[in-house]
């Protein structure tokens, strides 16, 4: 996994996240950040020309009066973000989000040859990826929100927030992902981390005591079908991986729920950017006290390099920014869509590149996971309407 930008559930957007079931409003959320965030991220869009730019001053006066922050939250209360008006926009964006979904499931089997060819620790390998992709999004973030992207440390409270996430959330989901894989293979785990959605639907439900629609029972249905055909083959005699592979390939799914549940608060008043950018830094500078990067694990050559260069570069930020300009062009709830394409595209480079195995039961059992994606996308946007 990509270690995709913390969404939740299932978007990707902090303004998304923001009006849904307008929480920006009963949170207190400030009016001006929020308008200013839609100037200055769509500024392009038909739906940021149809806001006044208003100053600070202004907009605070008339917060309570709840006019430009009521316009806002009908915009976005179906959780999706302004598309462009031009079919270029549109393209483009499709093209982005299917590009970042291939770039990380690449990233995976290429996180598999280097476990089982060259010898890399998955430990030392994930502390890279997130220290070098971390700094390289905090600049981005730094160079494109200024002051913004560094806002998050000045209350004690946000910082303990993004301390929590960067050791619990980003180093669980990429080590157990990545240990998972190393376990197994980059397809297996990929798929069997895809059943995250549905540990989030649980406590979603459980957090507002609302039973499941019949979309949602049926996604858990096809969870659980899928992910028994992908282990056992269809016989409850023996699993076809083994204990330890199927224990952390199930534990990196709940890592994905932790981090997908745990950071919305930030992304009400943080970009995605900038939170998943300072959750990699912290979580490798953390990481680093166990792993010890500077000391090298495996054999390195030329492969090896280039293994690794592609899960930093295109595996990790590439895949990050192309996701989040895809999701500004098409909308948090297309985007997510597309993204399914992840496991597809681990799963073929794994089989064509290193020759591993994957039966009918297996092909079955993922689309069986995948379609549990849809289902809940489709579920929540039904039930909006």
């Amino acid at each position: 996994m990509g270690s995709r930008i913390p969404q939740r559930a299932p978007s990707s957007s902090s303004v998304a996240i923001l009006a849904e079931s307008g929480e920006f409003i009963k949170e207190k959320i400030s009016g001006y950040i929020l308008h200013e965030l839609i100037h200055q991220e769509w500024g392009s869009s038909e739906i940021a020309r149809d806001l006044p730019r208003l100053d600070s001053g202004e907009l605070q006066g008339n917060l309570a009066q709840e006019n430009t922050i009521s316009q806002i939250g009908a915009i976005y209360s179906s959780n999706q973000l302004p598309m462009q008006s031009s079919s270029y926009q549109k393209v483009s964006g499709f093209l982005m989000a299917i590009s970042s979904a291939i770039f990380w499931g690449i990233s995976g089997t290429c996180a598999q040859f280097l476990f089982q060819s060259k010898g890399v620790d998955p430990a030392w390998l994930v502390t890279w990826r997130i220290l070098l992709a971390g700094t390289l999004l905090v600049l981005f973030s730094i160079a494109r929100e200024k002051k913004a992207a560094v806002a998050i440390w000045k209350t004690p409270k946000n910082a303990g927030k993004l301390l929590l996430f960067g050791i619990l959330g980003m180093v669980a989901v990429q080590y157990t992902y990545f240990y998972s894989i190393s376990l197994s293979n980059a397809a297996t785990a990929t798929i069997l981390q895809y059943i995250g959605p549905v540990f989030v639907l649980a406590f979603y439900a459980l957090k507002t005591k609302t039973w499941p629609v019949l979309g949602e029972y049926l996604a858990l249905i096809f969870a659980l079908a899928g992910t028994f055909l992908l282990v056992t083959h269809g016989s409850i005699e023996s699993l076809v991986i083994s204990d330890q592979a199927l224990f952390w390939g199930i534990l990196s799914a709940l890592a994905l729920a932790f981090y997908t549940i745990q950071p919305v608060g930030l992304l009400r008043s943080f970009s995605p950017a900038a939170i998943t950018g300072w959750g990699m830094l912290v979580g490798g500078i953390v990481l680093s006290i166990w792993t010890q990067p500077w000391s090298f694990s495996g054999t390195w050559d030329g492969e090896t390099w280039l293994a690794f260069g592609y899960i930093v570069i295109f595996g990790t930020v590439l895949a990050f920014y192309f996701f989040l300009t895809s999701v500004s062009k098409i909308g948090a709830t297309f985007a997510s869509l597309l993204c399914s394409v992840e496991p597809l595209a681990a799963t073929l480079t794994a089989v064509l590149w290193l020759g591993v195995s994957f039966s009918g039961y297996d092909w079955a059992g993922t689309l069986l996971i995948l379609s549990t994606v849809a289902l809940l996308t489709l579920s929540k946007e039904k039930a909006k309407k």
